[in-house]
């Protein structure tokens, strides 16, 4: 362990044996940081990768300069299928410790792999097409793009989990089972997992009541007795009696009576069934005819909505051509971070004015939103850092036309920010350049009236005016 102010290395004592500072505060942070490593090692030892990434993610808040921790928790990120977020962690890693860094070898590795890249663009504009399906209730659409999507990545975690909820909503609970079951083999304790696997269990079990339920309704027939003339038989709670003996006729008897049933069938064939079944025949008729222009009707259905989806595919091909710039070459997000990292590195050496040049040149634009949010957050630790310090430093006694060129470089990429502008307007007035002053304060009371600095603009204004 070495002295976070000197770089010395650390004694047992409570204090720096190089420059004397008291690093009894110091020990226990890192202690605490390195548990949480250990207790992140060991949780992804066993595949619980949601909590891995909880107990590294405190390790980093107590140490930042953990270069072992970033690396682990971008291996973690990348089982998980989160390659972006694995990806910012290497680079910042390999920042940190620019030589025997394996992040290094895993930047270089995904770097030269153009398909690797390829994929992870299509990764995440299919997880977020699924999403937006999904949302607007094409359940149908949000399963292919799902399964398109974990052909591709198949350790993306939250793809199965939002696949396994499609199959929830259709209650095809197999299909559902199967996709959670995959979702544990990668995090096996991962909270969303485990409570849609409940989830599923319930409803597993009502329909096996329901079920039992109906088997055990199902009427039971009991026979008690069958003789020559009769049988006896309970259905339920009920007794039934019934004959089995035909009585005999004569044979003259037996020949008239089937004449004059004969003669009785064709009648009513002839006045009863025959218009009966003229009219079954022409409603049948009638009835395949609509069913055959219902069928045709979804066929023409079918054929709309299989060149939606050609043209849905098409779209998302051009998406994802389009992607692959915001990672590789000069603007993209790779370079950028770089650059960005490049400038904490000049700032921690030191070089405040240098490290300020390198930030304010650094283009913010033309992100996507699956890493803005994150390069966001990067940058605004970053910069905040740097501009307290180049602050500071500019806006001491002596350094005037310093403090204006510095002022001057924030104002160009927010030019509407009140405090810079005021600031700006008081070092013109520090280093004698009194119109420019003028000027400044001005364009602030006119831009913003009531603002928090109007009235000391004003009050500046008026002094130079005299």
């Amino acid at each position: 362990m070495r002295c976070y102010k000197c770089g010395a290395r650390l004694s047992a004592k409570s204090y720096c044996t190089s420059c004397g500072t008291n690093v009894v505060l110091y020990k226990k942070i890192i202690r605490l940081s390195n548990t949480y490593y250990n207790d992140g090692l060991a949780k992804a030892q066993v595949r619980d990768l949601s909590g891995a990434i909880v107990s590294l993610k405190r390790c980093l808040k107590y140490n930042k300069q953990h270069v072992t921790a970033r690396n682990l928790l971008g291996l973690v990120y990348f089982e998980v299928g989160e390659i972006v977020s694995a990806l910012s962690e290497w680079i910042i890693s390999s920042n940190l410790q620019e030589e025997d860094n394996i992040a290094i070898e895993y930047i270089t590795t995904l770097q030269s792999n153009q398909g690797r890249l390829d994929g992870i663009s299509q990764t995440i504009h299919k997880y977020n097409l699924s999403l937006e399906y999904t949302q607007q209730g094409s359940d149908d659409l949000a399963v292919i793009q799902l399964k398109k999507l974990l052909s591709i990545n198949g350790n993306l975690v939250k793809g199965h989990q939002l696949l396994a909820l499609l199959y929830l909503r259709q209650n095809d609970l197999q299909k559902a089972e199967k996709q959670l079951q995959n979702a544990l083999r990668i995090d096996s304790s991962n909270t969303m997992t485990l409570r849609l696997m409940q989830e599923l269990n319930e409803m597993g079990d009502f329909g096996q009541k329901k079920k039992n339920s109906l088997k055990s309704g199902k009427e039971e027939i009991e026979v008690l007795n069958s003789t020559k003339d009769q049988i006896s038989y309970k259905n339920g709670n009920e007794m039934i009696i019934q004959p089995t003996v035909v009585k005999e006729h004569n044979g003259i008897r037996t020949m008239i009576d089937i004449v004059i049933g004969l003669a009785v069938g064709v009648a009513l064939m002839w006045f009863l069934v025959m218009p009966a079944f003229r009219q079954t025949a022409k409603k049948e008729t009638s009835q395949k005819g609509n069913t055959g222009y219902e069928e045709l009707q979804k066929k023409n259905a079918q054929i709309d909505e299989m060149n939606d989806t050609i043209a849905a595919l098409q779209g998302q091909l051009d998406s994802a051509n389009g992607n692959l710039s915001s990672y590789t070459g000069e603007a993209g997000i790779v370079t950028r971070m770089e650059h960005m990292l490049n400038a904490y590195k000049t700032f921690a050496a030191g070089d405040i004015p240098a490290a300020f040049d390198i930030l304010v040149t650094i283009d913010r634009t033309g992100l996507s939103e699956n890493v803005a949010q994150s390069w966001q957050e990067m940058y605004n630790n970053c910069s905040a850092k740097i501009k307290e310090e180049a602050e500071k430093m500019y806006t001491r006694q002596g350094k005037a036309a310093e403090a204006v060129a510095y002022y001057q470089k924030l104002l160009a990429v927010e030019p509407a920010n009140e405090e810079l502008m005021f600031h700006c307007a008081s070092a013109y007035k520090k280093a004698g350049q009194k119109q420019e002053a003028i000027d400044m304060f001005t364009k602030l009371m006119q831009q913003a009236p009531t603002g928090a600095y109007a009235a000391k603009a004003t009050s500046a204004l008026s002094e130079l005016q005299r």
